[in-house]
Formats: structure tokens, C-alpha cells, sequence
């Protein structure tokens, strides 16, 4: 059985290291150019596809796209259990010190990825940022599950005055009685892709109506958007490169 040591956090306080206003956007703009452009040809793929021609979903049409640049393959495993309260700072002190650095250790890693629920997480990198060995040699992240909790509680604090809760309404999407209901985590991830959808749409009608996407709309684009047909261009390129001609008539 192993023994956990009394650890003490003492007074509480933020990271130093973390600025006032967020730069994450700025400081990974270079980095997530890829990315915005991969979600925004996925996006017009949708609507500019040909009926016959599946569109993979988007974790698989990622995975298409970054065949060639594949991450190597990470083994995960879970801590060895400990038989004292997971939340007490001194078991969690445990868990970083004797059990997450003697293990990066005994696998020659510089650095070792741990993954917390939001009870734990919270109190781990407390501790992280009053040790500077933990600094260097430890990154905690947020379990997945958690990460969209989160995320979607955020959005819903955020835009709850700003209409969200009646376009959820008089879609159809939920019922005046369930909008209030925190702990439906499909149905708020489906909300939110309806919403991502519909602002996609609007950004597309937007281009086509500047003639930004005269070089990729097609007929079925235009039917997508419900669109009528004399408002698209008599001739046009697919994004593929393939050209459809529009009756107008």
C-alpha cells in the first residue's frame, strides 16, 4: 500500500505565466491557417459535391487530407490505482510526483502527458504551477468529455441573452422545457452543429453574393442554399475543377 505525505498547497494564486488577455489565436495563427482552411473547403465541399459522390465525414476527410503527415502512435495507459481520496492535494501531489515522474523516467521521457477530470485537473495544476519541476516535465490536459462540457457551457453563458435559447426553441430542435437542462450533452453538441451549420450557410450566400465564389459554385451548390438558379453564374467552375453549366431559366 503506498503512503501518501501530507502536501500542503499553501496560499492560492493564478499562473504568473498566463497573460491577461488570451494570445493563443495570434501566437498559433501561422499553425492553424491549415486547419481553418481544411474546415472552409470541407464546408464548401458539402454543398458543391455531385449527388453521387460521398462526401466522407469530417474526422475521415481529415484523415484523408493528413494521410501523409500521420502522428506517430502514442500508447495510453492508466496511472496504478492509489487507495486514498482523489481529490485530497496531497494524493494528487502523489499521482504527479511518485507515480507520473518515476514513470516518464523509467521511459526516458523528457516530458509526460497527463489526462484529468475536472475536479482533479483544477487542484493538478495548482500544484503544477508552484513546482517548476512539474513545469518542465509535466503537461496536464482536460479530459475530452470535459473539454465539451465546458466548451458548451461557456456558449450557453454567453449567448443565453443574445437569442440562442429561442432559436433552439422555434427550430424544433428541443422544447421550451428542456432548454434550461444542463446535463444533455448530445443534444447541446447537436445544437451546436445546426448553428455551425446554418452560420456556414449565411457565410456562403455572403460570397456568392460579392461573387467570391463564382470559381466553385455549381448547380447543386445553389440548390443546397435554396438558392434560385438566376442568381448563380451561367457558367461555372466545380471545386474540382469541373464545370457546370446553370439553366437559368
Amino acid at each position: 500500500m503506498t503512503l501518501v505525505s501530507n502536501y500542503t498547497i499553501g496560499q492560492r494564486f493564478a499562473n504568473p505565466e498566463i497573460p491577461s488577455v488570451v494570445t493563443t489565436c495570434t501566437k498559433y495563427a501561422e499553425h492553424l491557417q491549415a486547419s481553418k482552411l481544411s474546415d472552409s473547403v470541407y464546408t464548401f465541399l458539402k454543398y458543391s459535391k455531385n449527388s453521387d459522390e460521398p462526401l466522407p465525414a469530417w474526422t475521415a476527410f481529415n484523415c484523408l487530407v493528413e494521410k501523409d503527415n500521420a502522428l506517430p502512435t502514442s500508447n495510453i495507459r492508466y496511472l496504478p490505482v492509489l487507495e486514498a481520496n482523489p481529490t485530497e492535494f496531497s494524493t494528487v501531489n502523489l499521482i504527479l510526483k511518485k507515480k507520473s515522474i518515476d514513470i516518464a523516467d523509467k521511459m526516458s521521457l523528457e516530458e509526460i502527458v497527463l489526462v484529468f477530470d475536472q475536479a482533479i485537473y483544477a487542484k493538478a495544476q495548482q500544484i503544477r504551477w508552484k513546482e517548476e519541476l512539474y513545469k518542465k516535465r509535466i503537461v496536464i490536459r482536460l479530459g475530452e468529455f470535459h473539454i465539451v462540457m465546458s466548451f458548451l457551457g461557456l456558449l450557453g453563458k454567453r449567448f443565453k441573452d443574445a437569442g440562442l435559447a429561442s432559436i433552439m426553441v422555434e427550430s424544433g430542435i428541443v422544447d421550451e422545457g428542456s432548454v434550461k437542462t444542463k446535463k444533455v450533452v448530445l443534444l447541446s453538441t447537436e445544437v451546436v452543429y445546426v448553428l455551425d451549420s446554418s452560420g456556414n450557410r449565411l457565410k456562403l450566400i455572403f460570397l456568392l453574393d460579392n461573387g467570391s465564389m463564382s470559381n466553385f459554385l455549381t448547380v447543386e451548390a445553389a440548390t443546397r442554399l435554396r438558392l434560385p438558379k438566376e442568381r448563380a453564374f451561367t457558367s461555372v467552375a466545380g471545386i474540382t475543377g469541373s464545370v457546370s453549366s446553370i439553366d437559368s431559366d
